[in-house]
């Protein structure tokens, strides 16, 4: 759930799962709820939370949050927790039917991305998000919608059984090599344990069979009011909410003699627990260590030492994380990536978990040098200079999240109620988690860092587990070996981690001033566009939408469609390559540390068709900002070891995806989709046989060589007066010639022919994969990519109402619209889905014919209604959005096209006609690509 928190203070201080104590119990130097929430709890138990966040303007998220999840299921209800989730959109009392989607869906809220639910082992989710607020009358039937979800699901005979095909596809969709490998793992993590035989989605034994009541008594016992809290937060008038709570959930009575909510154990182990496993279709080999503990004491939750405790862990999870990449960039690292956490395991056990992915054959290496660091940290700690670092970095986040406050989205809100309802988490506000770490921070010393960090690295509680390929080029560690290596590594000895402190300054001389020669502006979009010396041209658009950021983009036409075809893998990855390698006279990992405390990224990037820089920063860190993209273009550093060494880790990882169908399947896409062209970049290991980083770094030079023809965008929280001196010295400033550059037509053309190929993989769980692409030439516009669009979200309904409701024969059908404006303009309408390989030809039947009546008979009255209401609110919504200015902006001035303007007018003139003509068009009239792969029989 963390990313969905980064643009928030939520994502820098996660109160974590620690279980629920009494809330009135006397606790020192206790922290005060944030005042802006509304928080009570009926007299039958239900609990409320309420906050008013206007941003975005007239929108509001409705929740609600049962403390119920698959670990309460009986061994005749195993998946019937996540199947009750399902009937909760299949009739509820004042909703019968599929009246609940149908209703949200005319006012704009879709199904998917705003209507949807999950279910954990311990919690279950349901929620109505972008709801509008306009009108009291969507309040209510939002509102009324928790409350049927509470206690009123239908539950009836007919649709229970319809529903049980649906779950069936989603367990096929969902049981590839990641679900298999999660699954088998957790028997080792949750050894002797319930919670090691309840994995949300069930049994399927127990899906195709059980009986009615089964179900309903699961939901009888366990949906009710004392284990649930609604969570309403946006742009509403909490006395009114809390009002009309008090009035729709009056009808639901408090349970008599409830059955009490029990929470479940995991037991110590103070033996290692070890499990080593290999699956067919597994790519990455692995190695992992969890160790379990004891969450903070129950009795100082709400303390500020619990604050305090919660930054101490986040201090050191931030420098085990660089402590690892460090080592992972260097030139022979004994592991590809690593991961690390600190976090949630079950309400009763916390988790530490190490882990990194290692070359074929790897495993013991990587497994060793993992465990040596872990040693130098245990034995040495940390060192004064790298916490220095972090704390900087986690001061200036909290300082910018109290700076963007009234910027915080709904989802930061939601789940601080959600883990105060489940977890007795604290509800905290921005200003004082900022007052907090301005006063306290620093005195979390480096002692105290360090003997939190060593009591993760212990014997006892640990679960370690080796996972990859079930190969024959993959030779799988055993557990005879982990335990010999541990003991190599505990009686070996280390040297103390050796800090590089120097830090020298970004620039070392400013470059020779250039000047604005020339100003005009767009009333059209409300810019200033200003011609420099050097004939770039900078745009600005100023915008309160963010408070502590400036955001930026920078082009120009040319891109890797310029490089020759054999030099193609070299000039894919130029760009990464200079990200990757620092700047200037600057190391990658100098740059890290000169760059400490500043809130800010830079990135260049070549596309096929375009080369640029882009990132953002706080106005605080404009003029670094300004000098790195100086640096990226005029003096930019390729470190040649470290690429080969990149090369070498991305060959390693893709040794094994051969082996699976998904990449199978990708790969057939990818490059029947584009007529097979060699311009087509597909990476594989011969590809990266091909890099040359020597080549790499002169085709980068290249692109950027004449910058003539190229823009720059700002937008964000800028004053031009400040900014120009900036524009003046570091992009007016650089090197440029007469030359003005473009892209090329290599040929490149989506499907210019119709295509079917069917083909067979190797897969552990039979599934039909089916993908099919309509492509057609189009006017590159605005009116054309809105009616895109309108197709695409009118065939999601049909195929949702046809082959997921009514057939139960797939769990989801993705269909998406795109437009390619380079080298020619084309659209193409992508439809894909999984099925059960016995009933594939009736599905992908079923698919056509939905496509036939919407060339046939056009759009209905009710999704016509649908497509405008959520098209235009969406719009609305992305009025307020920073991101979308930016995207609108920049396809403005690189394309000529305005995606803003008259946008709600156009989608108000659709029509059930228009759609039909421009379906017919775009899909009647063009290619057809269809794809399809079956399992290979054994």
């Amino acid at each position: 759930m963390n990313k969905m928190l980064i643009a928030c203070w939520l994502s820098v201080f996660s109160f974590s799962s620690f279980a629920a104590t009494n809330q009135n119990l006397a606790i020192e130097n206790k922290v005060k709820t944030d005042p802006t929430f509304k928080i009570g709890k009926l007299s039958n138990g239900l609990t409320y939370y309420i906050k008013k966040n206007p941003n975005p303007k007239d929108l509001a998220d409705f929740y609600i949050i049962q403390n119920v999840g698959a670990i309460l299921e009986n061994d005749d209800q195993n998946g019937l927790a996540h199947f009750l989730e399902h009937m909760a959109f299949n009739g509820t009392k004042n909703f019968p039917g599929k009246r609940l989607l149908d209703y949200f869906q005319s006012i704009g809220v879709k199904f998917g991305a705003n209507i949807n639910a999950y279910t954990a082992k311990d919690e279950t989710v349901y929620y109505l998000a972008s709801v509008p607020t306009t009108r009291k009358t969507i309040v209510d039937s939002a509102l009324l919608a928790l409350h049927d979800w509470s206690s009123f699901i239908s539950l009836e005979d007919k649709e229970i059984d319809d529903e049980r095909g649906v779950i069936r596809e989603e367990w096929r969709m969902r049981s590839g090599d990641g679900t298999r490998l999660k699954k088998a793992i957790e028997q080792a993590l949750y050894q002797d344990s319930k919670y090691a035989i309840r994995d949300v989605i069930g049994d399927t034994a127990v899906i195709n069979n059980f009986k009615h009541q089964t179900l309903k008594d699961y939901y009888q016992k366990w949906y009710r009011p004392d284990l649930q809290a609604i969570v309403i937060v946006g742009d509403i008038n909490p006395v009114e909410v809390e009002a009309r709570i008090s009035s729709i959930f009056a009808d639901i009575s408090k349970p008599i003699n409830p059955t009490p909510r029990p929470t479940f154990e995991l037991p110590d182990n103070r033996e290692p627990i070890y499990y080593v496993t290999a699956d067919p279709e597994a790519k990455n080999c692995n190695v992992r260590i969890y160790h379990k503990f004891t969450p903070f004491p129950k009795e100082k939750m709400g303390s500020e030492e619990y604050t305090r405790y919660q930054t101490t862990n986040k201090i050191v999870e931030t420098l085990l994380v660089n402590r690892f990449d460090e080592i992972q960039q260097s030139l022979h690292p004994d592991f590809l990536s690593s991961k690390i956490r600190i976090g949630d395991l079950v309400p009763t056990k916390k988790l530490f978990f190490v882990g990194v992915t290692t070359k074929n054959n790897g495993m013991a290496k990587g497994f060793h040098r993992m465990l040596t660091e872990l040693k130098r940290i245990k034995e040495f700690g940390f060192t004064a200079s790298e916490i220095d670092v972090v704390k900087k970095n986690i001061l200036r986040s909290y300082e910018s999240s109290f700076t963007e406050r009234e910027n915080c989205k709904n989802d930061a809100y939601v789940i601080s109620a959600k883990n105060n309802f489940l977890n007795g988490d604290p509800i905290v506000n921005i200003e004082y988690l900022y007052q907090w770490h301005k006063d306290n921070l620093q005195s979390i010393s480096l002692d105290e860092i360090n003997k939190i960090a060593a009591t993760y690295i212990t014997n006892d509680n640990n679960i370690i587990v080796a996972t990859g390929p079930l190969s024959q080029n993959v030779s799988m560690i055993t557990v005879d070996s982990l335990k010999s290596i541990i003991k190599e590594v505990t009686a070996s000895k280390v040297e103390p981690y050796k800090n590089k402190l120097a830090v020298p300054p970004l620039m070392a001389q400013k470059p020779a001033k250039g000047k604005i020669i020339k100003e005009t502006t767009n009333s059209d979009l409300g810019t200033t566009e200003w011609i420099l010396s050097n004939g770039i041209k900078v745009v600005l658009k100023p915008n309160d939408l963010r408070k502590d950021q400036i955001t930026f983009t920078g082009f120009s036409k040319g891109g890797y469609s310029n490089s020759l075809l054999e030099d193609l893998p070299s000039a894919y990855y130029a760009a990464g390559f200079i990200n990757s390698s620092g700047i200037a006279d600057h190391s990658a990992a100098e740059l890290k540390r000169i760059l400490s405390g500043a809130k800010l990224s830079v990135q260049p990037e070549i596309s096929e068709f375009y080369q640029g820089i882009s990132g953002y920063a706080s106005p605080k860190d404009a003029e670094t900002m300004f000098q790195l993209i100086n640096l990226y273009i005029a003096k930019p550093r390729i470190d040649t070891a470290l690429c080969i060494s990149l090369i070498n880790r991305k060959k390693a990882s893709s040794e094994n995806e051969l082996n699976s169908s998904k990449t199978a399947f990708a790969d057939t896409i990818n490059q029947v989709l584009f007529n097979r062209s060699p311009y087509r970049y597909h990476e594989n290991g011969k590809m990266l046989d091909k890099i040359n980083p020597v080549k790499s770094f002169q085709f980068y030079k290249e692109r950027f060589a004449s910058m003539k023809g190229f823009t720059f965008i700002f937008t964000g929280n800028i004053d031009k007066n400040e900014l120009k001196p900036y524009i003046e010295t570091y992009i007016a400033s650089i090197p440029t010639t007469n030359k003005k550059d473009s892209w090329k037509d290599n040929g490149k053309r989506l499907a210019t022919q119709n295509y079917k190929v069917h083909f067979a993989s190797s897969m552990s769980t039979d599934k039909t994969s089916i993908y099919l692409a309509y492509v057609n030439k189009a006017k590159d516009d605005l009116a054309t990519q809105i009616v895109a669009s309108a197709i695409s979200y009118d065939l999601r309904m049909r195929f949702l109402a046809t082959l997921r409701e009514r057939e139960g024969g797939t769990y989801s059908v993705t269909v998406k619209n795109s437009m390619l404006s380079e080298p020619i303009s084309q659209s193409f309408i992508a439809i894909r889905f999984d099925t059960d390989p016995k009933i594939a030809d009736r599905m992908l039947s079923l698919l056509y014919n939905e496509v036939n009546n919407l060339l046939k008979d056009g759009v209905s009255d009710e999704n016509l209604k649908r497509i405008k209401e959520s098209a235009i609110k969406n719009h609305k919504k992305n009025l307020q959005s920073p991101d979308y200015w930016q995207e609108v902006l920049t396809t403005y001035y690189m394309k000529g096209k305005n995606i803003n303007k008259d946008y709600e007018k156009i989608v108000s003139e659709l029509t059930s006609a228009s759609i039909q003509k421009a379906a017919q068009d775009l899909i009647g009239k063009g290619q057809l690509v269809e794809i399809v792969m079956n399992p290979k029989q054994q």
